[in-house]
């Protein structure tokens, strides 16, 4: 990546961040993309081009890309709550094809585009899923699903000669240095109090760390037009209690909810939305995917670009850490 100039969205989120360092560490002159107010504490200090404005604003997407080598597409907004369903689609899908349109028009030859095991799909077995699962996720009618899904598809048709992109898929993300509200709050809470009750369905866990290296490679080497699931352990949703707690030296919880519940719960969560000022504490959306599993096979990027993920509780050993020393430092 030496001298080579990367013009970057999603830079100052959580995976973003990751991507940045690494990045620079391997010689790259970074551009990225930043909303006014953004918080980019974890990029203090990094010597970094800001561009400022948002992926609606052509004209900052345009000055993003200008004399960049290549692009990389981080920026979306993950939210399963139904009033950011438009939202969702400008910035998911919208957002996607004018950063495409504007990297097509400038110097930009390869574009790496950050995708979500949310566009691969699950089996109808609770098996892994690989790159070729059939899609079929629409069926949960949830918004996050449907424009991760449609913002790569509009990717993966920009390929072709002279223009190479390359699609990622992360799982779920852990690790240090999450400042996102629902990572950090939720990891705080369960610092604080613990899991009281287990998690249903099953989950595909991946440090952000060897996700973030891994994209860096799929930049370099990644085949043109292809998809690749970047994913680590699969965990029940046992599983995925015991190693969140277990860090904060808390006993895993005892009650589990069983399936029957969740038709009852989505069924009531829906009246709550539409007649509470604020909705459900716990969305439809997240209600609706809760008891499926969702797991993931990383085969193909492990043979193709050497992907490697730590075990899932060497992750949260790290995680907590983080969330111990930022306690520290602010007095808590």
């Amino acid at each position: 990546m030496d001298g080579r100039v990367v013009a970057i969205t999603g830079g100052t989120g959580f995976l973003g961040s990751w991507v940045v360092r690494g990045l620079i560490e391997r010689g790259a002159e970074v551009r990225a993309l930043a909303r006014e107010g953004t918080d980019d504490s974890n990029l203090t200090g990094l010597p970094i081009e800001r561009v400022s404005g948002t992926l609606e604003d052509r004209g900052a997407l345009r000055e993003l890309c200008d004399g960049a080598d290549v692009a990389v597409h981080l920026a979306a907004l993950v939210s399963f709550r139904s009033e950011d369903d438009d939202a969702s689609r400008r910035i998911n899908v919208e957002g996607t094809g004018a950063f495409l349109d504007a990297a097509q028009r400038s110097s930009v030859r390869r574009f790496l585009h950050c995708s979500s095991t949310a566009a691969i799909g699950i089996t109808p077995d609770g098996r892994p899923a690989d790159e070729n699962c059939a899609w079929d996720l629409d069926r949960f009618e949830v918004a996050y699903l449907t424009t991760k899904r449609e913002a790569e598809e509009l990717a993966l048709a920009a390929d072709r000669d002279g223009f190479e992109v390359v699609v990622v898929n992360p799982t779920s993300l852990f690790g240090p240095g999450d400042r996102r509200a629902a990572g950090y709050e939720s990891v705080r809470a369960i610092r604080k109090k613990g899991l009281p009750v287990e998690p249903p369905g099953g989950l595909c866990t991946a440090d952000v760390r060897d996700v973030a290296t891994t994209l860096l490679t799929a930049l370099e080497r990644g085949g043109a037009g292809e998809r690749y699931i970047l994913g680590g352990d699969n965990l029940s949703g046992r599983e995925f209690a015991a190693a969140m707690v277990r860090p904060f030296g808390h006993r895993p919880p005892r009650l589990r909810v069983p399936r029957p519940v969740f038709p009852i719960a989505l069924g009531v969560a829906r009246v709550l939305d539409r007649v509470l000022p604020n909705g459900t504490p716990f969305p439809v959306g997240v209600l609706r995917l809760a008891s499926e599993k969702f797991w993931f096979d990383s085969s193909k990027a492990e043979r193709e670009l050497d992907y490697v993920c730590r075990p899932i509780e060497q992750t949260m050993d790290d995680a907590a850490e983080w969330i111990d020393q930022l306690g520290t430092d602010s007095g808590e």
